[in-house]
């Protein structure tokens, strides 16, 4: 889905009785076009967290003196030249771009995925926060794969070539695309003043929720990820 399609969308149905819609075109304001796009980015944000929509994969490689390894692009080879600071390990073809939401698995050289959180396994590995990596049984130079929830790429509005802007894609299965739909009206109304407009907002929310579940009860996507035994090789990692 285009960008385009989707405020033409917005336009003719949840946005249609607002100020942001033109009342004789039927079509988005060119003003509230930025606003718009701050708030598409951070509805897609929400999808990307809430469902399992994108998986990407990254290495670190270990240093014998550091346990903690924060999964940040000026860490990476890429970026960083100073090999006392550099391990996560990408490339110009294969950027991370810290798109990271949170780890989901972590696998050594072998293969074998390691327990996350747990304190009771001494090969457990932790993440103090999301996007960190705390490896309490490591040598210097050993690798790494992670599996992660990644974001949306992010959409950017160019007020200088609008037709570029509105063709970018939103790369989100087709069954979300209501529920897209009524978090972005969602945070639209509960912008305006006055209580009809927070009711609005309220019953938008509620919609939304109400979607979320439905999708999930289809089969439409997965909240978590699907485990497999499959090989490093065939996940992208090597």
């Amino acid at each position: 889905m285009k960008i385009s399609d989707l405020f033409t969308r917005l336009s003719l149905n949840e946005l249609a009785s607002t100020a942001i819609v033109d009342e004789d075109t039927f079509t988005i304001v060119d003003k509230y076009y930025p606003k718009l796009m701050v708030i598409l980015n951070d509805s897609l944000k929400d999808l990307f967290t809430r469902f399992l929509l994108l998986e990407k994969n990254t290495i670190i490689k270990t240093y014998n003196w550091k346990r903690t390894y924060q999964l940040n692009s000026k860490y990476s080879y890429r970026t960083n030249t100073d090999p006392n600071e550099s391990y996560l390990i990408d490339s110009d073809t294969n950027p991370f771009i810290d798109d990271l939401i949170n780890i989901i698995y972590v696998r050594d050289k072998r293969g074998i995925e390691l327990p996350i959180n747990d304190p009771l396994d001494p090969f457990s590995v932790y993440t103090p926060r999301s996007d960190v990596l705390q490896l309490n049984a490591s040598c210097c130079n050993q690798e790494y794969y992670i599996s992660y929830r990644a974001n949306h790429p992010i959409l950017i509005w160019d007020d200088t070539n609008k037709d570029s802007s509105l063709n970018q894609d939103i790369n989100i299965p087709i069954g979300l695309e209501t529920a897209l739909r009524l978090r972005i009206a969602m945070f639209i109304f509960s912008g305006m003043s006055g209580q009809e407009s927070s009711a609005k907002a309220r019953d938008l929310n509620s919609l939304y929720e109400s979607e979320c579940s439905l999708v999930i009860e289809q089969g439409v996507v997965s909240i978590n990820e699907n485990r497999s035994n499959e090989r490093l090789d065939r996940r992208g990692f090597v």
